[in-house]
């Protein structure tokens, strides 16, 4: 499938900018707060996948442009919600229960 063009882009952020904006804003919540992502860093991930998703698109397979976008972001951001929990857990271990210690 051919590059989307500038005014392609522009009219996809323009019909799916709202979704973008959600499924970042939930995802920025649920960051731990010790993450270096900012919001503008998720919304550039955002873009991409939207920029992604339109050349992978394939209109033969019976589903939405919209339902691929959403899954297609849902399933990023989730990643990179995996991969933030991950470093905090491994930068701030959490303390051994007092059952567990033993003396």
């Amino acid at each position: 499938m051919p590059k989307p063009n500038d005014q392609e882009f522009n009219t996809g952020i323009q019909l799916y900018g709202k979704m973008l904006n959600k499924l970042v804003g939930e995802s920025i919540k649920r960051m731990p707060r010790t993450t270096i992502l900012e919001r503008d860093d998720l919304h550039q991930i955002a873009l991409h996948t939207l920029w992604n998703c339109m050349q992978k698109f394939d209109i033969s397979r019976g589903i939405k442009f919209s339902t691929y976008l959403y899954f297609c972001l849902n399933r990023k951001l989730h990643d990179i919600l995996n991969k933030e929990w991950k470093e905090f857990n491994e930068r701030y271990p959490a303390a051994p229960d007092e059952d567990e210690c033993i003396d």
